[in-house]
């Protein structure tokens, strides 16, 4: 009945309408269905599908399509633009805003770990399910702009100015996580390590006491060894593991090797050392005479040596420098000059020849420089703040004739001197704009003299503000055509270890011929066959101190030699300079030539670095050997030593660490507890890794070690290793031979307790044992299989290094870009006048000083180009002037070489 159907109806609505949580169907059109209010209904099926699509018929309608497979649920609805725009915006907001409240839901929500931690697979690999991460250090970024603006008119207006950004970053970090209780991450970097090994990488995997897989490191590791014969490697880049195999454990190494393998052997303590110093090596700005007196006899006085030359003594001195410590205690400041004491004064209006001082001596009234700083006319020189200007009025020039400093006292521990040489040796050495003033005192012939002022002498007052005056041994700048710079000495040079012994101190002086080989005499001259150590007067006694020369060099403690300080001392000035001149000379004419060729006299005259580059002169060579003096304390030669990689072994027997030595690794110092190893003589041999000396060519290091356990007591092992050195080219120096070298070996070691021999000597009336007796039996075989990598067999299937590949032994100069250093011009040849007159005769007379009378000195300059072609537009009154100035033209490749 169609009735009670619209009556059941409308009772359903009615109490649709009175639901907490109502149900409404959809209606098939999207903008009331999706504005309907919140229900508890299901969502739609997966399988229906809602469409808006376009209706191509109609531009302003958009028509709804809601489909279950391929039935309409519903009859299609239709939108117009409008209505569309109107429900596509809303739901694109109320999208936008649901993704911004899931993406904050997630965050908010605990992290979970991987699925493979809820099945246990986390727990089953990493040993726990913890992880922790600990990051420490600083990162330090440095922003700047640098901006230039170059006055330069030839170049453009925009590219006179410019500006770039300038960063600079520094980091520190070390990074130390850990997963689980089985893998470890230890990361440190840091960009100021001044070595590449100081950063570290390392992965560290370690097993359970039940699993075949022990270990696992990547990164830096190390290979140790508790052989005798065959040594480990503790600096190592690459992969190392170590498994299990029931009683057989494998440890396998594949990396990079970062450092090198040295030995040295000491007996006794002392350090056999070679010898091998180059002359232009002497040891610079630490050794200094006091005076020009001492300079001009100093080889007089060592002539007759050991018996020194000398009526004066010094009795007291005081040496200061420059203030670069923060000292407190012992500073004043002082004004050193350079003709203070000098009988003979760099300023000639300085010169005093009556001041009563004879002989050249040094004293204060040598001169009037210390009489007139003295003088009342000038008060102020005494005062701090206007010491410059009363210094100036007396024509004094600051770097040149005088330095003002403040400086400190160095305590006597500080400094050696000799006091009837007239010298000092520090035992540091100074900057190069250090300042270095002296006081001294001295006696000659009963009478007593002084140079400079000492601190006694002019106490400081309340402000110590008072200007003490010395005597300026060293200025802020080397100035060879100074007399300051004479008393720098230049015949001191360092053997490089200290405490040095006469006994096998063996030193020989040689000079390097151009076609190579050494030899101990000049090749050429009337004294070619004289050793140099004669010539230099290095060899005048024998073994008894009878002036006899033997051919050895004479160790004379305090003359020749150093030995607190490890220093050889020549007794001449100038060993390769002039006082190598007789050598060259015949009836006292020296033979230019000769001259040119071996004497290296810019050493002396010039600063080291110049000197350094006259290669043709620079062939002196002093070769030997020495030890130090028996100590505890061995010098490794090396820094930042990796810690185990030190094996250290006496007449055959291993050393223990912290028990029969001890090493300071970061020093690269071995010091020796065990006197009786010392005291016994055996030699000890030491044997460690240097990563400050690893070269850029490549080490592949690859090892196997094997340690079987037969029982308890019997342990079998064996070792492989490999170290494979790739050669960058397949043409290798000589001594530079790349190796890839293969050590094999093998050990036994047997260990059981032996009670019968503990009950035996508890049997002994005087002895008692504390622990039971044990015998232990270790042999070992090793051998090394030597060879060469394939890249250096182009030339032979053995092999081959080179001597010499003479790719470098000729030099091209091209003429037509000379140097513009002023150079002395060549005499023309050949040259006529109009009237067919030679203009330069000499220029046919060879090996004759009148070649050279009418030479001048020349230079060769590029000229601006607008100023020298006519082409150009170049003004008339410049162009008019250019043709008659001969200096300037421009000098065609055909006017030098018209062929």
């Amino acid at each position: 009945d169609s009735t009670d159907t619209t009556k059941d109806s409308l009772a359903k609505a009615d109490s649709l309408h009175k639901l907490r949580f109502p149900i409404y169907d959809k209606t098939g059109d999207p903008v009331t269905d999706y504005h309907n209010p919140g229900s508890i209904d299901l969502a739609d099926p997966k399988n229906e599908q809602k469409t808006i699509e376009y209706d191509p018929a109609d531009s302003n309608r958009y028509e709804f399509k809601d489909k279950l497979g391929d039935n309409f649920l519903r009859n299609p609805t239709y939108l117009t633009l409008d209505e569309y725009e109107k429900y596509k915006g809303q739901a694109d907001e109320d999208a936008y805003w649901q993704r911004r409240l899931d993406a904050l839901t997630q965050f908010n929500k605990t992290p979970e770990l991987p699925q493979m931690y809820k099945e246990g697979l986390f727990d089953r690999i990493f040993g726990s399910n913890t992880i922790s991460v600990k990051p420490q250090g600083n990162v330090d970024v440095t922003f700047g702009v640098n901006s230039q603006n170059i006055k330069n008119p030839t170049l453009t207006q925009r590219a006179q100015k410019y500006s770039v950004f300038d960063f600079d970053e520094q980091m520190n970090i070390n990074l130390l996580a850990q997963i689980g209780d089985k893998l470890k991450l230890n990361i440190s970097n840091n960009t100021k390590a001044t070595f590449d090994y100081q950063n570290v990488q390392k992965l560290d995997y370690s097993g359970k006491e039940d699993e075949m897989l022990k270990k696992i490191e990547a990164g830096n590791i190390s290979f140790p060894l508790k052989s005798n014969l065959i040594s480990g490697v503790q600096s190592l880049f690459g992969i190392k593991t170590q498994l299990q195999f029931g009683k057989l454990w494998v440890t396998a190494v594949l990396s990079q090797q970062k450092s090198q393998r040295k030995s040295i052997t000491v007996q006794g303590g002392a350090q056999s050392q070679i010898i091998s110093i180059k002359g232009d090596n002497y040891e610079e700005n630490k050794d200094f005479l006091l005076s020009q007196y001492f300079h001009d006899n100093y080889d007089n006085a060592l002539k007759d040596f050991p018996v020194i030359n000398s009526l004066v003594n010094i009795s007291k001195i005081e040496v200061w420098i420059t203030n670069r410590n923060g000292v407190v205690n012992g500073v004043r400041n002082v004004e050193c000059f350079m003709d203070l004491g000098e009988a003979n004064p760099y300023v000639k209006s300085l010169a005093n020849p009556g001041s009563g001082v004879r002989g050249g001596l040094p004293d204060n009234s040598a001169n009037y420089l210390y009489t007139r700083l003295q003088q009342q006319l000038i008060p102020n020189s005494r005062a701090q703040t206007t010491a410059v200007n009363a210094l100036v009025s007396l024509g004094l020039q600051q770097g040149q004739d005088y330095e003002a400093t403040t400086a400190r006292q160095l305590s006597p521990s500080e400094f050696t001197f000799n006091p009837l040489l007239g010298y000092i040796m520090l035992n540091t050495q100074m900057n190069p704009d250090d300042v270095l003033g002296v006081a001294f005192r001295y006696t000659y012939r009963g009478k007593v003299y002084q140079v400079g002022e000492f601190a006694e002498d002019l106490p400081p007052d309340t402000t110590n503000s008072r200007v003490m005056f010395l005597k300026l041994l060293k200025g802020t700048s080397a100035r060879p055509g100074l007399p300051v710079w004479n008393l720098m000495m230049k015949n001191v040079y360092a053997l490089g270890g200290v405490g040095v012994t006469k006994d096998n101190f063996v030193l020989n002086i040689l000079y390097q011929e151009p076609g190579g080989g050494d030899v101990r005499y000049i090749p050429e001259g009337p004294q070619k066959d004289i050793p140099l150590l004669t010539l230099l007067n290095l060899d005048r006694l024998n073994a008894q101190n009878e002036p006899r020369p033997d051919g050895i060099f004479d160790y004379v403690e305090g003359i020749t030699v150093n030995s607190q300080q490890g220093k050889i001392i020549f007794p001449v000035l100038e060993p390769f300079g002039k006082d190598l001149l007789p050598a060259v000379s015949e009836n006292g004419v020296v033979d230019r030539v000769l001259q040119a060729k071996y004497i290296y006299q810019v050493l002396y005259d010039s600063t080291k670095t110049v000197a350094q580059q006259s290669q043709q002169n620079d062939r002196y060579i002093m070769r030997g050997s020495y030890k130090s003096s028996s100590s505890s304390d061995i010098f490794l030669g090396g820094f930042n030593i990796p810690p185990g990689s030190v094996t250290v072994s006496a007449g055959g027997t291993k050393l223990v660490e912290n028990q029969d030595y001890t090493v300071d690794y970061s020093l690269g110092k071995l010091k020796i507890i065990n006197t009786g190893i010392l005291n016994s003589g055996v030699p000890i041999n030491i044997q460690y890794e240097d990563n400050a000396s690893f070269g850029f060519q490549q080490q592949n290091f690859m090892a196997a070690r094997f340690d079987y356990y037969v029982n308890k007591n019997l342990t079998l092992g064996g070792t492989v290793m490999r170290l494979n050195e790739r050669p960058f080219t397949q043409q290798v120096s000589y001594g530079e031979d790349p190796i890839k070298n293969t050590v094999l070996g093998m050990d036994a070691n047997y260990q059981t307790e032996v009670p019968a021999l503990t009950r035996a000597l508890d049997k002994l009336p005087i002895y008692a044992t504390t622990a039971p007796s044990f015998l232990n039996s270790n042999l070992e075989v090793a051998a090394l299989l030597p060879g060469h990598p394939k890249q250096i067999d182009a030339l032979d299937p053995e092999g081959a290094v080179y001597i010499d590949n003479f790719e470098g032994t000729s030099s091209a100069y091209d003429l037509k870009f000379p140097s513009i250093a002023w150079s002395l011009a060549s005499t023309p040849y050949g040259a006529i006048n109009n009237l067919g007159q030679t203009l330069f005769p000499e220029s046919s007379l060879e090996d004759n000083l009148k070649y050279g009378y009418n030479r001048a000195r020349l230079a060769w300059y590029t000229i601006e180009p607008t100023l020298v072609d006519p082409g150009n537009g170049l003004p008339a009154y410049v162009s008019r002037d250019t043709p008659n100035m001969e200096y300037i033209r421009v000098v065609q490749t055909q006017d030098v070489f018209p062929n």
